[in-house]
């Protein structure tokens, strides 16, 4: 991991690898969830896309596996929601402070804390297809992912060759950028436009998706972690009520015998279709 970034309104920060405080990569996220803290954003909820297979890995690998270059955060400070399937659905971060409050003891540590929830789950999409589908504007920057290494990180000069944009690209579109560029390319001021733009779909994104939840239903997005668990608190909180009617909540022995159930299977079939023939299930 060699960037990263964070935005909560109009306030965007951007680390990249090399900078002051982030001269490696276990520096740069533990300066980046730090500043967080420092900018009084406790008790915030932060989404990252596609989080739990991507940002999580890195996340859990400075902060709990390399514990001894680690001088903020401890064990205990992270916790983790793992699924059956071993997927990552929340992550939660404590900043421990020692301060006066009152009624408390000074030796008493009283804790900051932030919750990281991937936005894949109650946006099931690409931030490309999110920005195009849904915001209706132009989607992703194009960045050349397979051309950045620590011998390019501060690479300044012509526009790298296509090979290292991947699939994201075509000729005409590389063409475009050769012409926008001007053969002087960074690596680092593109990164960050690039990120920025990233920032700003997904930032863009879940207002919109927020906005109804909240106006129309009074639901705040943050309470649940999944679409699903958001269908079903909207569904428990606006309609269950009025019919007077109770979902009766399964414990031990009998829901560890219905979890199973719960995943996999003909659950995960969502498009069927059948043009002839007769379908059996």
């Amino acid at each position: 991991m060699y960037a990263g970034g964070w935005r909560v309104d109009d306030d965007k920060h951007f680390y990249y690898l090399g900078d002051k405080g982030c001269e490696t990569q276990d520096a740069l996220i533990q300066t980046m969830i730090l500043d967080i803290f420092k900018c009084g954003y406790s008790n915030y909820t932060f989404y990252a896309h596609n989080f739990a297979r991507f940002e999580a890995q890195f996340i859990t690998n400075s902060l709990l596996v390399n514990l001894p270059n680690c001088e903020i955060f401890t064990q205990d400070d992270i916790k983790l929601i793992v699924r059956d399937s071993n997927d990552l659905i929340e992550m939660k971060i404590r900043r421990s402070k020692d301060k006066t409050v009152k009624g408390i003891s000074k030796t008493k540590k009283n804790y900051a804390t932030i919750k990281i929830l991937d936005s894949l789950n109650i946006i099931p999409n690409s931030l490309d297809k999110i920005a195009k589908d849904i915001l209706k504007v132009d989607g992703k920057d194009y960045f050349p992912h397979y051309f950045m290494c620590k011998d390019t990180l501060h690479y300044q000069g012509t526009l790298p060759n296509i090979k290292y944009f991947g699939s994201q690209i075509n000729s005409d579109e590389y063409k475009k950028l050769l012409t926008e560029c001007k053969n002087v390319w960074n690596a680092k001021d593109n990164c960050r436009k690039y990120l920025d733009k990233d920032l700003e779909i997904l930032y863009d994104a879940l207002i919109a998706f927020a906005h109804p939840f909240w106006f129309d239903y009074g639901i705040n997005i943050t309470k649940r972690k999944t679409i699903s668990g958001l269908s079903l608190l909207n569904f428990q909180v606006n309609y269950l009520k009025k019919c007077g009617y109770k979902i009766p909540i399964i414990k031990g022995p009998l829901e560890n015998y219905f979890r199973p159930a719960y995943f996999g299977g003909i659950t995960q079939l969502y498009a069927h279709k059948c043009d002839e023939g007769t379908t059996m299930i």
